[in-house]
């Protein structure tokens, strides 16, 4: 890391663990505890050398949310309709 420009992510989850670890010690007044880093990046490092796995994955990166997104009206009638 040293020597080397933050991307994007990992400069979010070095601010969001800035932010939230005073906050922590603060709102946890003992002195026994310790606190660690809460957030860490886990890069992906995984090969799919066949064309096949590659379309597995690419396919289902775009129909998990869209899958979500349309079950949303779903759930919203569901928790209405149970008053």
């Amino acid at each position: 890391m040293i020597g080397t420009y933050l991307r994007v992510t990992e400069g979010l989850m070095s601010l969001v663990d800035k932010i939230t670890r005073p906050y922590l010690q603060k709102t946890t007044s003992d002195d026994k505890q310790i606190l660690a880093g809460s957030y860490m990046y886990m890069p992906f490092s995984g090969s799919d050398t066949s064309l096949i796995d590659k379309a597995v994955n690419v396919i289902g990166s775009g129909l998990y949310p869209l899958g979500l997104s349309l079950l949303m009206p779903i759930l919203l009638y569901m928790v209405v309709s149970e008053k």
